[in-house]
């Protein structure tokens, strides 16, 4: 294998609480039986040791070499947050599992010329371990991770790609690769109280990337020497006999609240957040049980219902979860709070275990076995306690006095701040923001309330010689202070400037990557290379996958959008490019212009809808952000018109624009220098030109303007005669676009074919393409001139063709004909002048009689091809 030069992998930016909302996954976990250790007199340095690094998991072959310091450095970095940020936002095992598969790993155990045991060619001198919630119900994963990192042996910890779980690197012997595990599992069951996932005893499984800015390295970690033979094989114990217990009076009320509690957590439980909910609400009320104070059969028959009322995908899955989450529940049996804090109190006091036990199971009626195991379990927790001390101090006032809990203002903004939080006045409406990898979301005051929350649900019951609930007094009682808006606005200000499109260049953002587009082509990159701040609401929710232009034309929208052409080669021209203007961020004042979206063919003044105009229109809306507000109602004489445009839009949509009501050149303004809005009761905001969005017109009507003023103003895109309310895309395509009716492969051809509109655009210089419509030069033309007008014109100029075919005197004799229209029509309101207008309007030539006779000096109309 050859040193790695560059590892090109497409990463996103998102942003992660700082601690991770652990999910108690309970199973039955194997227990090995203690047996002797030995140990190898062995030294190891961590110093130019490399792995093999692959592309994704199901590539076993032809790996890079990488050194282990670059591995570790692009998972504190976020070289692979991009797909990360994908698995952490799957729901449910199964997508979650196929978004791993697509992950980078390395084989850090060693490098390989090929994945599998024989394929070894050099150890690494470390083991990767797993430590996962599902063999570990009820990890905590802030507390437990300090643990890890204070051991001695720990050479790196992070965070796992999941989000749930730790990854820890150990030094080992390199030639006892197994041994070295068996060992290292008995050592963090009896020290740690964790379980190892027994899979890691594979010299060549693969280790997934992950992100953890917060990653742990310790340089000087002490090689683990302590090596484990394979067990014999034992025979299975009896199993021990069911006691039989009757809860007691003393007992009545405390499961039944838990229990109560439990089901209302998975009864609101978010869409996502079901399974890992249930899980841990299965194995809380197990502790309940398996203390005596819940009957499994009222715990798992309330679960079972509640989980019944919710949309699950898989029911008999949730109900295994329950099973699965009862039964290692009360393998750690758990007291109620109240009962907790007595036992807590006299274990800290210096009171024997058993002794606390023994009192509170005379004093309450509960069975002593369960009692002493629980009993047992919280002086163990209370053993491995490890300093937090995040944004508190602990103050022993000494003389036997209870121990003061201090809450630090200042370094709780810290602690914030170190989580991304910033002020920033464009962040409305609260002028907070949340920043990760280049990435800025709007937040509000309760964002930081939630954030603090969820750190605070992640901690034990006892820490730092306090109890939680303390903490969360402390909390509540100084909640004016900590969470003050103005207090929040000592944050950090966001520095750094936003990404914009430039004149040759657009930029999309999307889930797991961002894609530069210019004339050249398109190039998706990672967020790590973004050279600016975006705002987390231009990413698009889904991710994107670099595609041919052959295979984006394969999209069911462009053949929507060949419909809408008619087919023709240039017209499609001019949609792309028109669509591609719109898409493409940058405004440029010497070519602003309106896309106006008109049907081919109708009657004028007749609404026609569902020919394809809004559907358009939504395609450009997931590409950028449009505001559409219905024109129907638009008057330029109302201050408020623009009161309902959404903020940030790069689009407007004025759908239903009445020419009638409306002139076009009333608009001219509003497109080629920005416009004022005005709202009830708020201040009046100017939006400049090159922040201001551009304009686009869907009208049943003709929009006319034939002077050079509205020519150069707007470009208008003929609509063919395709769909109607009769028959619509649907009827095409047989399904809806967009949303849940796409699958993945089919938004990655619409992304591929909608940043291609932006490159055809540039690549024909920016400059729209300008076509005239035979049809709607003539609908523009009776709309012009008026229906019964324009009847009454055809009537002469088709009597007038009819005498030239046949060689007679053609001309229309213009006092004769206005004489005849007012007595035709009845509409006196016309006078001759603009008749005269309307008739020359039709194409007719018109010119003074120079013959002698009555007619002389007679004004008189001729056909265009006299």
């Amino acid at each position: 294998m050859q040193p790695e030069e560059h590892l090109p992998d497409l990463l996103p930016a998102v942003c992660y609480p700082a601690a991770f909302a652990v999910a108690a996954i309970p199973t039955r976990s194997f227990l090995l039986p203690w047996l002797p250790v030995r140990r190898t007199d062995s030294t190891l340095a961590t110093t130019h040791v490399n792995v093999s690094y692959y592309s994704n998991l199901l590539a076993s072959a032809d790996g890079q070499a990488l050194p282990i310091d670059q591995f570790l450095a692009g998972i504190r970095g976020g070289r692979w947050l991009a797909q990360v940020a994908a698995v952490r936002a799957a729901l449910g095992k199964a997508d979650k599992a196929a978004a791993k598969r697509l992950l980078p790993s390395a084989t850090v155990s060693g490098t390989f010329s090929r994945r599998g045991k024989d394929g070894l060619q050099q150890h690494s001198g470390l083991i990767a371990l797993d430590i996962d919630a599902e063999p570990n119900p009820g990890l905590q994963l802030a507390i437990d991770r300090k643990r890890i990192e204070a051991d001695p042996y720990t050479y790196a910890c992070f965070i796992s790609a999941g989000g749930a779980g730790l990854c820890v690197l150990v030094r080992i012997p390199p030639s006892h690769h197994e041994d070295s595990f068996r060992a290292l599992e008995q050592h963090y069951r009896e020290e740690l109280g964790l379980t190892i996932d027994p899979a890691c005893k594979d010299v060549s499984r693969a280790r997934f990337v992950s992100y953890d800015p917060a990653l742990f390295v310790n340089e000087q970690a002490e090689v683990f020497d302590e090596l484990l033979s394979p067990p014999e094989p034992a025979r299975p114990a009896a199993p021990a006999p069911a006691a039989e217990y009757r809860p007691g009076p003393a007992r009545e009320g405390y499961g039944q609240a838990a229990l109560l509690r439990a089901c209302d957590k998975v009864r609101t439980a978010l869409d996502g957040q079901k399974h890992v909910t249930l899980n841990k609400m299965a194995f809380l009320c197990g502790g309940y049980i398996g203390a005596g104070f819940l009957s499994e059969f009222e715990a798992r028959e309330a679960l079972r219902a509640t989980i019944g009322g919710r949309e699950v995908t898989d029911l008999k899955q949730a109900h295994a979860t329950i099973e699965d989450g009862l039964k290692a529940g009360q393998l750690k049996p758990v007291l109620p709070e109240p009962l907790q804090l007595h036992v807590r109190t006299q274990l800290r006091k210096g009171l024997a275990p058993a002794d606390v036990a023994a009192v509170l199971a005379v004093g309450h009626g509960l069975p002593a076995e369960q009692v002493t195991a629980a009993v047992v379990a919280i002086k163990e927790e209370q053993a491995r306690q490890v300093p937090l001390l995040t944004f508190w101090d602990v103050i022993d006032p000494g003389q036997d006095k209870p121990v003061k809990l201090v809450l630090s203002v200042v370094r709780f903004r810290e602690w914030l701040a170190a989580a991304g939080f910033r002020k920033c006045v464009d962040a409305k409406p609260a002028g907070l923001a949340r920043v990760c990898a280049q990435v800025v979301a709007a937040v509000e005051v309760s964002a930081v309330i939630n954030f603090l929350q969820d750190y605070l649900d992640e901690l034990p019951f006892e820490f730092d010689g306090v109890y939680l609930s303390q903490l969360r007094e402390s909390v509540q009682r100084q909640s004016r202070l900590l969470f003050d808006p103005l207090g929040l606005l000592y944050l950090p200000e966001l520095a750094g400037e936003f990404l914009r499109d430039t004149p040759d260049a657009h930029y999309a953002f999307y889930q797991d990557c961002w894609v530069e587009v210019t004339a050249a082509g398109r190039v998706a990159r990672p967020y790590s290379e973004l050279p600016g701040l975006i705002w987390e609401s231009q990413r698009k929710p889904r991710p994107f996958l670099l595609a041919s232009d052959e295979t984006a034309r394969a999209c069911d929208f462009y053949l929507f959008l060949l419909h809408l052409t008619a087919h023709d080669p240039e017209r499609m021209d001019q949609m792309q490019r028109a669509l591609g203007y719109l898409v493409h961020g940058y405004k440029d004042e010497t070519n602003a212009r309106a896309v106006i979206l008109m049907d081919e063919t109708g009657e004028v003044g007749r609404s026609s809808g569902g020919t394809g105009k809004g559907l358009l229109m939504k395609g450009v809306g997931h590409m950028t952000h449009v505001s559409q507000i219905g024109a129907a109602s638009f008057d330029f004489r109302d201050p408020f018109r623009y009161a309902l445009m959404e903020d940030g839009a790069r689009v407007l949509f004025l759908d239903e624009w009445k020419p009638q009501r409306n002139s076009f050149d009333l608009l001219f303004a509003d497109i080629t220098n920005g416009f004022a809005i005005n709202r009830k009761y708020q201040a009046q905001r100017t939006i400049p030109f090159e922040e201001a969005p551009k304009f686009v017109l869907a009208s049943n009507d003709i929009v006319t303007g034939d002077d050079d003023s509205s020519e150069r103003r707007k470009v208008e895109i003929a609509l063919a005669k395709r769909y109607s309310a009769a028959y619509t895309p649907k009827d095409d395509f047989h399904r809806p676009f967009f949303g849940k009716h796409w699958d993945a492969d089919e938004w990655v051809r619409f992304d591929n074919l909608a940043l291609g509109w932006v490159q055809h655009y540039l690549k024909h210089g920016k400059q729209l393409l300008l076509l005239k419509n035979a049809s709607i030069a003539a609908r523009g033309l009776v709309q012009d001139v008026g229906q019964t007008f324009h009847e009454f014109a055809q009537e002469l100029i088709e009597g007038a063709r009819a005498r030239a075919a046949a060689g007679e005197d053609a001309r229309i004799w213009a006092a004769d004909a206005f004489l005849s229209y007012q007595t035709a029509t009845g509409d006196k309101r016309t006078g001759a002048i603009t008749f005269n207008r309307k008739m020359a309007a039709l194409g007719l030539g018109k010119a003074p009689c120079r013959e002698r006779g009555a007619r002389q000096d007679q004004v008189y109309f001729f056909l265009a091809t006299e």
